[in-house]
């Protein structure tokens, strides 16, 4: 490694725009510095935090384990509820926005609890043919039907090891 960072400085690449990460430095740390005085390179070893506590990658993780998890109503919501979290896509036509908080609010008051992919397509189809429901949420049939859709839409995309990116 030292041997071609030394080859990239040579060809005229400033230090200070090399970059090593490794995934845990306290193992390697006095043997870079001792290899990189050795080759006369310069060093700064900084430690952040562990990218695995990262709330971005925590967010990222928290999605990928609702297909293994059979896509638990809780779960689901918090993942709609993050911050990081935004789907858009098209609705008849037009561009539309999942809304976290309008999906915790039919879940909620429908107290629905799915217990697979499938059963939250089933339940929110009958949830879409009990007008009531979204009657008393003071939504349109139509709001509903984007949001429920939108809804099934982003959690079939999220990969479950049966599909990819």
């Amino acid at each position: 490694m030292a041997m071609a960072i030394e080859k990239l400085i040579e060809q005229g690449l400033p230090p200070e725009e090399i970059c090593i990460t490794f995934p845990s430095i306290e193992t390697y740390a006095s043997l870079v510095q001792e290899v990189f005085f050795q080759f006369h390179l310069p060093i700064r070893i900084l430690q952040g935090e562990k990218v695995i506590t990262s709330p971005l990658i925590q967010f990222i993780l928290q999605a990928f384990e609702l297909p293994q998890n059979n896509y638990p109503r809780k779960k689901v919501l918090s993942l709609l509820k993050n911050n990081y979290f935004i789907y858009k896509s098209e609705f008849m036509g037009q561009s539309a926005t999942l809304d976290g908080d309008l999906i915790q609010k039919i879940v909620n008051k429908s107290r629905l609890n799915a217990l697979s992919l499938e059963d939250w397509r089933e339940k929110l189809d009958l949830l879409r043919k009990t007008p009531s429901i979204w009657k008393k949420l003071k939504i349109t049939g139509e709001d509903f039907d984007c949001q429920t859709a939108m809804l099934i839409q982003f959690l079939e995309s999220i990969p479950n090891g049966n599909n990819s990116f």
